[in-house]
């Protein structure tokens, strides 16, 4: 019989939305019979569910670590534990209870995160930070060019519509908040698209803007995912592009600016012999400053 998790008491956790979303978790964790954390993994990937977690993220989350967690990983995981649990609970019923909870994280963390809560660059552009395979974010890194996240005057429905809405919806969203509030308002909720959404969801969220003419507004969008996301879902996204037969220059573009001289090199390896790997190296190299491009060409054996 397998051992069962332990974790941290409650008690250790702030009290607030992350302390509630924890518990109600472990709660329904308990009620379907504290299943490893790998075989709710593979439950996950074998139901094809919205979004996919290593088995220690979901440690983490059922830790108390998930104020960065994307919805759809919440939900994946609730519908898993939703589905083994005795007596058996509703998986929709569940997730929308689960939605509230989650709701309430997002909104205290994008709403009370202090500018230098996040990562940092060097003039280069740089990012100092990164976190490790399959951790997400919080927040977006503050300090890139041009990028500057304050949300508090952002509607929390607006906020909340961001990460939940159609592709078709967040046009007319988008297009609505241009003529209310004004373009720069309006762009502030295209990043929390970017930094919220899956690969799959924002594939077709871009497909979607920029089949209606909004290509500027796409770009932000996959700018900020490739800036904030964990170097595994940029791999997905490479994959996604190469998939629907998509140009990825505007891809490249944001992986040489915002990623790693090491992530570069992993992307690289990915690409292999396509042309884009060459296309990468020499973005890479006019973006960045020599020692980064050193940095580069040492990782990838000086070739």
């Amino acid at each position: 019989m397998p051992q069962k998790a332990s974790f941290p008491p409650l008690e250790s956790l702030p009290s607030g939305p992350i302390r509630n979303l924890t518990a109600n978790l472990r709660a329904l964790h308990e009620d379907a019979g504290s299943p490893s954390f790998r075989r709710v993994q593979e439950a996950i990937e074998e139901a094809n569910l919205p979004d996919t977690a290593s088995h220690e993220r979901i440690r983490q989350i059922l830790m108390g670590e998930s104020s960065g967690a994307r919805w759809e990983r919440i939900e994946s995981i609730v519908r898993v534990l939703a589905a083994k649990a005795h007596p058996r609970r509703d998986p929709d019923l569940e997730v929308a209870r689960f939605l509230l909870l989650w709701r309430q994280v997002f909104d205290a963390a994008v709403d009370t995160a202090p500018p230098d809560a996040v990562a940092t660059s060097t003039p280069a552009g740089d990012l100092v930070g990164t976190p490790p395979p399959d951790q997400d974010l919080t927040l977006p890194p503050a300090s890139w060019p041009g990028f500057h996240l304050e949300t508090g005057n952002i509607p929390q429905e607006v906020k909340n519509a961001a990460a939940l809405l159609s592709p078709d919806d967040l046009v007319s969203l988008h297009r609505r908040l241009a003529v209310e509030v004004g373009e720069s308002e309006a762009v502030k909720t295209l990043k929390v698209i970017g930094r919220l959404r899956n690969p799959y969801a924002v594939i077709e969220i871009v497909e979607k803007f920029r089949k209606s003419s909004l290509h500027k507004e796409a770009t932000i969008i996959l700018q900020e995912a490739v800036a904030s996301w964990s170097i595994r879902d940029v791999e997905d996204l490479v994959q996604l592009f190469w998939k629907e037969g998509w140009q990825i220059d505007t891809l490249i573009e944001a992986i040489a600016v915002f990623r790693s001289a090491e992530e570069v090199a992993r992307i690289l390896h990915l690409m292999d012999q396509r042309e884009e790997a060459e296309t990468l190296k020499r973005k890479f190299a006019e973006l960045r400053d020599d020692a980064q491009v050193e940095e580069l060409d040492e990782l990838l054996g000086g070739n």
